[in-house]
């Protein structure tokens, strides 16, 4: 595992080629920044190689590292650009074997404690969950960056508390224990009421024939 303190005890001097000290500062935050994730991309591929192997490795550990939220940021919406190319450029992020090998990493670092490596694959589960819900990313993140009614907020507050990636993983789990259709039931049922706000108005009932 990286130091990443070491990074902390750079010259950030404003007597640089000229360079104020917000300059230095924001190149240095930019660098602590791509080391990061470049370290997460790289253990990302290696945990999907091994325990997922049919998805493509390379293509979702660059997707895990790059839409990951800032150190220092409450979520991940900052990271729409990143996001919207990657969906955009890499059909294989919407391929039902990407989806499931991030519940499978997201599960098993929840079986051995690894709580932040289960938040990072479950961010990136609930990301590609949302954009597939509601229209592809572009659809997504205009609503929730710039919620313009109370059923975008609603979608922002729950793609912020990661709902969308906590619903798949339970569908994920679920399946694992066999075929229950009380069970599925029960499971469609939260799911409706977790997304009542947001979701579109069930179609109505037909009308009676006439005569």
């Amino acid at each position: 595992m990286t130091d990443y303190k070491k990074w902390d005890h750079l010259d950030v001097s404003d007597d640089d080629d000229g360079e104020d000290a917000e300059d230095i500062k924001r190149r240095h935050a930019d660098a602590v920044d791509a080391k990061r994730r470049d370290d997460l991309r790289t253990d990302v591929e290696k945990a999907i190689s091994r325990r997922a192997p049919n998805a493509d490795a390379a293509v979702v550990a660059a997707f895990v590292s790059q839409q990951t939220k800032g150190a220092d940021a409450l979520d991940n919406r900052a990271r729409h650009v990143h996001v919207i190319e990657a969906l955009a450029h890499r059909p294989a992020l919407q391929e039902e074997a990407t989806t499931r090998a991030l519940c499978r990493l997201a599960r098993e670092a929840a079986d051995t404690g690894d709580v932040a490596k289960g938040k990072l694959y479950l961010e990136a589960l609930n990301t590609l969950e949302a954009c597939r819900r509601f229209g592809g990313a572009l659809s997504l993140f205009e609503r929730i960056c710039a919620p313009a009614d109370e059923a975008s907020k609603e979608l922002r507050r729950l793609y912020c508390k990661g709902a969308f990636g906590e619903l798949r993983l339970k569908r994920f789990v679920f399946e694992r224990v066999g075929e229950d259709p009380q069970m599925a039931a029960a499971l469609d049922r939260h799911e409706r009421e977790v997304l009542a706000k947001v979701l579109p108005p069930p179609p109505p009932p037909p009308r009676p024939p006439s005569g």
